[in-house]
């Protein structure tokens, strides 16, 4: 399997270092913060673009590591010029969804629903010690109650982007959520989740997207100068979650394991190039549909389909496995599948998609935002993993129109008028009876 000790370490690093700063030059205009989610789409691309260039001088040159480089490489392009600008326009506007009764009934229907999906990991916190909390991760990674995992998947962007909305922009209960915020990162932390701060920091970071036109331009320094405080605090947190995995695990074990899962982003195409993936794994538009939609076809069509990464997985260790979490079905692995030959056009179209929903800007509708927001925090993970994005859309939706969007919408003046015209009619009836 992938061994970030097969190649040069110090190449590997320096590389990544130079690349990320480049990149950040060239698309400066379009980050909006520290804890933009655009930064990590950053660093993901300089530790793909650094492991094909250090595995090509270790290898020698493949030629699907230049068709990989090239997809990489437009794709950065595209984004500069499909983004739009990220210029500072500060409006003190006033939301029309400002606080209302409704709103907080729908942040409490979030953690209770949080609650409910996250039973299973209380049940394992309450039957196993402290020190087996860590490893929680590795359990769950054996398959989960998928109602559960769907209502997990699909209400936590709501919980989030309500929870930054009251305590940055109502500012009310700020104590009282921010503790629920808080506890729900600890539990994540503590049942094995290394990045789980980094992602809620990286979840603020979209919330700033949308919401960055009503905070002045000295706020989002502020923001910026602590946003390193904090991305240093979550690494820290990475680090030490790490080192809980195995008992003999010192804290150079824990950084060990975070150097080598910034470089395993590129496993998948580790595996691809290195163990003939051309010549074993299918393209065209068949395999292409079924490549992220095949989880859940095979069981309606009845046929035996295992995904891209778990294919790869295979691949790697040369024997079937019952199950395989695989690498991440990335851009470059997308392109292969849908058929190398049309790249631009598929690179293109991706890009196109991403920048459509990273490009979505605020609504004076608290039901549209929380729909812009899952769609600006989710818009990369087109690129990431197209596989595990299909699910997270069709498990937001799910959730999002059987307990949100009803709610949301519903017209309570409507009804009032309603029941009034009913009592009216009532009194007029009981009047005649009299």
């Amino acid at each position: 399997m992938f061994n970030i000790d097969n190649y040069n370490i110090v190449a590997l690093f320096s590389i990544i270092i130079v690349l990320a700063f480049l990149i950040i030059v060239y698309l400066r205009n379009k980050i909006s913060s520290m804890l933009d989610p655009l930064m990590y789409e950053i660093v993901w691309l300089s530790s793909n673009i650094s492991f094909l260039i250090v595995f090509s001088f270790t290898k020698g040159v493949n030629p699907f590591a230049i068709i990989f480089l090239f997809s990489f490489l437009l794709y950065i392009v595209l984004l500069n010029k499909l983004l739009i600008s990220n210029k500072m326009r500060y409006s003190k506007k006033i939301l029309i969804h400002i606080y209302t009764k409704k709103t907080f009934l729908v942040y409490m229907i979030s953690v209770i629903l949080l609650i409910y999906a996250k039973q299973d990991v209380f049940i394992y916190m309450k039957d196993n010690n402290f020190l087996h909390w860590f490893l929680y991760r590795f359990v769950v990674l054996q398959g989960r109650d998928p109602t559960l995992r769907i209502i997990n998947i699909g209400v936590t962007p709501i919980f989030l982007y309500l929870s930054f909305f009251y305590i940055f922009l109502l500012k009310k209960y700020r104590i009282f959520i921010f503790s629920i915020l808080l506890s729900y990162a600890a539990i994540l932390t503590l049942t094995g989740g290394r990045s789980s701060l980094l992602s809620i920091l990286l979840s603020f970071g979209a919330f700033l997207v949308i919401h960055r036109n009503i905070y002045r331009k000295t706020t989002l320094e502020k923001i910026n100068l602590y946003s390193l405080f904090f991305i240093f605090l979550a690494l820290v947190f990475i680090i030490g979650v790490s080192t809980m995995y195995r008992p003999n695990y010192s804290y150079t074990n824990g950084i060990e394991i975070v150097l080598n899962r910034i470089i395993a982003n590129a496993d998948g195409l580790e595996y691809y190039m290195k163990y003939g993936g051309y010549d074993h794994i299918k393209s065209g538009f068949l395999p292409y549909i079924l490549s992220f939609l095949g989880i859940y076809l095979k069981d309606p069509l009845g046929i035996d389909y295992k995904n891209i990464g778990e294919q790869l997985s295979e691949l790697a260790v040369r024997h079937s496995l019952s199950f395989a979490q695989g690498p991440n079905y990335t851009l470059p692995l997308q392109v292969m599948v849908f058929g190398y030959y049309l790249y631009p056009v598929y690179v293109l179209a991706s890009s196109l998609i991403v920048v459509k929903m990273r490009n979505m800007t605020e609504s004076t509708s608290l039901s549209k935002n929380i729909l812009i927001f899952f769609l600006i925090s989710t818009s990369f993970g087109v690129v990431h993993d197209l596989e595990y994005f299909t699910l997270k859309v069709i498990s937001f939706f799910i959730v999002y129109m059987l307990f949100f969007y009803p709610i949301l919408n519903i017209n309570f003046n409507f009804f009032r008028k309603k029941i009034w015209w009913c009592q009216y009619v009532w009194l007029l009836i009981m009047e005649k009876n009299i």
